[in-house]
């Protein structure tokens, strides 16, 4: 499904569809807004069917299937909400809160009326707890609470939503943990997340493509039951200031095609396993690989260099790691297929492998393409919201000339 959707996105990109692209990380992350043309037609044509709701709208169309709420006084009594909400098609399918301030028993009477909903979008709002009817929307594939920074605990109901497909709990700072039945939702393929856990447990998972771990101040060890995640293509560790090292169950990921590990101060031991002890069987699809913001990482991992990474591994980052002191005497070789390797603010690093004269330029200088810099410039900084979607957002401090297999700082 993802495929086809970078196919869809590559064909409207070529037909000029879209403006103000920006490429963040190929192939995973783009950034862009739709053309203004393009807009007005869409909301030409979906204006019978999309509609912007305050409490006192009497003049509302039969056909509306997507809503979204404004930012206006809605009622707290359930049996007023009802009322209301009679006006409304029963087979509404996308529900937009819009930050709108409204009671929990309104969100209820949503839920009551509108059992075939297929997105609900809660992003800023202000819920302690969701009600238990979330469970009976059956149908829901896509469920945003991204910057809920009041909700404490997710009812145990939503664990029956069994065709959800997208999950975004992103900055909800409060959340104490995970309901134990995630598992049970087993076509999610999105899942962003923050937590206040110190682990989790993300057994039975076999759909999940895209994980991404954000701002879990107590996150101490990751990540119990890799292992069963047999779909994951994408792992996104970041600001998880109390990690100290990854499970050795990471390596099983063999269908993981990006991984990025930002922010995590604690971190130092990426194998799992002590020297001598390693497991053969390693990641098999690894094709973009970044480390940033690790002060204790003084190694790249052993797994980097066995057969089965470095035949699929194209891009490898590395930033602000300032105790990498030098690349393997031995296994970089291996890497016959890396296209593109970036070291930047790891200064003996750095001077190791300038170019020609460098240490360990040898090791490096088959790679087409080769970006060494000591001035600090961010290529992975954090998150934000954009639109319906949760993305990494990019500073740049400084710019860097591109080059093929030379150094450039």
């Amino acid at each position: 499904m993802e495929d086809i959707g970078e196919t869809y996105i590559n064909d409207l990109l070529s037909r000029s569809f879209f403006q103000d692209v920006e490429e963040i990380l190929p192939g995973v992350y783009y950034d862009f807004k739709m053309h203004d043309l393009v807009h007005d037609l869409a909301m030409f044509f979906a204006q019978n069917e999309y509609f912007t709701l305050s409490f006192r709208k009497e003049d509302i169309p039969k056909r509306i299937q997507h809503v979204s709420f404004s930012n206006t006084h809605w009622p707290n009594e359930e049996y007023e909400a009802s009322r209301f909400l009679e006006k409304l098609n029963s087979a509404i399918r996308t529900i937009d809160f819009l930050s709108a301030s409204c009671s929990k028993s309104f969100l209820n009477a949503c839920f009551l009326r509108f059992k075939c909903i297929r997105v609900l979008e809660l992003s800023e709002s202000r819920f302690e707890a969701l009600p238990n009817s979330i469970g009976d929307l059956k149908h829901l594939r896509y469920l945003s609470l991204t910057e809920n920074t009041a909700i404490k605990k997710l009812p145990s109901s939503i664990c029956k939503l069994y065709h959800l497909q997208t999950l975004l709990l992103f900055g909800c700072s409060e959340l104490e943990e995970l309901p134990r039945g995630i598992g049970n939702m087993i076509n999610l393929r999105t899942l962003i997340m923050t937590t206040k856990q110190r682990d989790i447990s993300f057994k039975w998972l076999n759909s999940l493509q895209d994980l991404d771990i954000i701002h879990c101040l107590n996150f101490e060890l990751l990540l119990k039951g890799m292992g069963s995640l047999t779909a994951l293509r994408k792992l996104a560790i970041a600001n998880c200031p109390n990690l100290a090292s990854l499970s050795p169950s990471i390596k099983l990921l063999t269908t993981l095609e990006v991984l990025l590990i930002t922010s995590c101060e604690k971190l130092e031991f990426m194998d799992g396993e002590a020297e001598g002890q390693e497991d053969t069987q390693t990641f098999g699809s690894l094709r973009i690989l970044r480390f940033q913001d690790l002060p204790r990482l003084e190694a790249l991992p052993r797994w980097l260099l066995h057969d089965t990474t470095s035949n699929t591994l194209r891009e490898l980052l590395l930033a602000d790691c300032p105790n990498i002191r030098a690349l393997p005497e031995t296994g970089l070789q291996k890497l016959t297929h890396l296209q593109k390797l970036e070291i930047e603010d790891c200064p003996q690093l750095t001077e190791r492998c300038g170019a020609k004269t460098g240490e360990d330029w040898q090791r490096i200088a088959h790679i087409p393409k080769i970006y060494v810099a000591e001035k600090r410039f961010h290529l992975f900084r954090g998150w934000m919201k954009t639109g319906n979607r949760v993305v990494e957002l990019y500073a740049r401090e400084g710019v860097i000339k591109c080059g093929s297999s030379s150094m450039i700082g």
